[in-house]
């Protein structure tokens, strides 16, 4: 959008703001949690009305072909995905609501930057077992830069600013979990910054 004096002048007379609207997480599922979800909430939605569902399926994707429409992480000897899901003998350990990764590499610049956002489901002890679910929100910055410095990354969910003073590898390592509480207590992502 591009601001004018106009532009500007008809939002205060109207007494609108012209920036953009974005969805925040608003409710998570308050119903009994059950063993075909991990005893996890079954959902969390955004302001806008949209929900997003703990996403354990296995289907596969049409848009692009030999992807799965769920990110379900094998891990030995607890879940193993070529198996049928089956709560706690073949369960993953962590599972999403939504997650989104990007990575971008620019040779030129020596920059190689790493930004994950999700909507997580784990276990507080790290293996599945009812009673010990925990769900939040993360927001993760990971960036190898060539030389000391701010740096300054912009994402869908905010702007982060960085001193580096030791460049290299991970420079910038940053990871934001808003939300754990005690177990079975799924309302604290809600205070995260993400949202669909």
């Amino acid at each position: 959008m591009r601001i004018t004096a106009t532009t500007v002048a008809v939002s205060l007379i109207l007494g609108v703001d012209l920036q953009p609207v974005r969805a925040a997480l608003y409710a998570v599922d308050q119903g009994a949690p059950t063993p075909a979800n991990g005893f996890f909430a079954a959902w969390y939605q955004d302001t806008h009305g949209r929900v997003l569902d703990l996403c354990l399926s296995r289907a596969k994707s049409s848009m692009v072909p030999g992807s799965s429409m769920c990110t379900l992480i094998p891990s030995a000897g607890v879940f193993d995905d070529i198996r049928p899901i089956s709560f706690p003998g073949n369960f993953p350990d962590e599972a999403f609501w939504f997650t989104g990764e990007t990575l971008i590499s620019d040779a030129a610049s020596g920059i190689d930057l790493l930004h994950v956002s999700a909507l997580e489901a784990a276990f507080n002890g790290e293996l599945p077992a009812e009673g010990d679910p925990i769900s939040f929100a993360r927001i993760r910055i990971r960036v190898t830069v060539p030389s000391a410095g701010t740096y300054t990354v912009t994402h869908p969910y905010g702007v982060d600013v960085f001193q580096v003073d030791a460049p290299g590898t991970r420079a910038i390592d940053m990871t934001r979990d808003i939300g754990i509480g005690a177990p079975g207590d799924f309302r604290g992502a809600l205070a995260g910054s993400l949202g669909p």
